[in-house]
């Protein structure tokens, strides 16, 4: 049976790894598995280093590209290759809880539940970072960049292309992030296309009532698609939205709204230029307003 805290250099660390390259193909474990470090605690960190030949991280829960769980901080590296788990998987981190800076992830992501093509799920701080993965996901909590976030995500941008739509495509889907209950600031989706079934936004899928979304743009962004309760940026929003816009088209079934699907949070300072289709329940800013 295969190991937990696996990684492709270290399998957990607390000191400084730097200038280092890992040549395996392959790193695969159960639990808590990095090509890189399988778990970097809070007084580790790691700069600069390579993953240059390796193709596939393989894993269960809490997979990530570079490092399975990150308590420490990361700067300046990169992943792009295979990342494959179940639940908690990222392009370039399984779980972050600690910061990360200047990184990008460019990788080919599968997961079911809590997967991003950044970061599974981040508690701490992502910080001018950006993703340009694939990701395939049928289960809940999906994002461009991260699956859920209740941490700091500011400054960073996703291009990642969602690759399972209709029936098989997951819920609770986002841009940028599946679920938010933390702070997403000055972000920007450049994906073209952003698709699931339920609770879907071209920026965020759901944003619970502490989620803070400010000043992010989806420059280059298309479509929205999904079936029910979908949003051009937000699906749901329970919290507070400020100082957004959106100018593509949006495409669902019930509740559908060229900003927001359901709202019953606070929006303030924002705009919908839309072209909305629908059938029920659908408006030119939100579908559903209980705020």
């Amino acid at each position: 049976r295969a190991g937990s805290g696996v990684g492709g250099l270290v399998g957990r660390k607390s000191g400084t790894v730097s200038g280092n390259t890992v040549l395996s193909e392959t790193v695969s474990g159960v639990d808590v598995v990095g090509g890189f470090v399988g778990g970097n605690i809070s007084s580790g960190v790691i700069v600069g280093n390579t993953t240059s030949a390796l193709d596939l991280v393989l894993g269960q829960d809490t997979v990530g590209g570079l490092v399975g769980i990150n308590e420490g901080t990361l700067s300046g590296v990169n992943f792009s290759g295979t990342v494959s788990g179940r639940d908690v998987v990222g392009g370039l981190v399984g779980v972050n809880s600690g910061e990360i800076n200047s990184s990008t992830a460019s990788a080919v992501v599968y997961g079911r539940d809590n997967v991003g093509g950044f970061a599974g799920s981040n508690t701490g701080s992502l910080l001018n970072s950006s993703a340009a993965s694939t990701i395939s996901s049928s289960g809940s909590n999906i994002g461009g960049m991260v699956g859920d976030n209740s941490g700091m995500l500011s400054g960073g941008s996703s291009s990642s292309v969602f690759t399972v739509a209709g029936e098989t495509a997951g819920s609770v889907v986002g841009g940028l992030v599946g679920i938010n209950s933390g702070t997403v600031s000055g972000n920007t989706v450049s994906s073209e296309t952003v698709s699931g079934v339920d609770v879907v936004g071209g920026l965020v899928g759901r944003n619970t009532s502490s989620g803070v979304i400010v000043g992010n743009t989806t420059s280059a962004l298309d479509l929205v698609l999904g079936q029910d309760t979908v949003g051009g940026l937000v699906g749901i929003n329970e919290g507070t939205l400020s100082g957004l816009d959106f100018s593509a088209t949006v495409s669902g079934r019930d509740v559908v709204g060229g900003l927001v699907g359901v709202n019953s949070g606070e929006i303030n300072s924002s705009t919908a230029s839309a072209v909305v289709y629908g059938r029920d329940n659908v408006g030119g800013l939100v579908g559903t307003n209980l705020g």
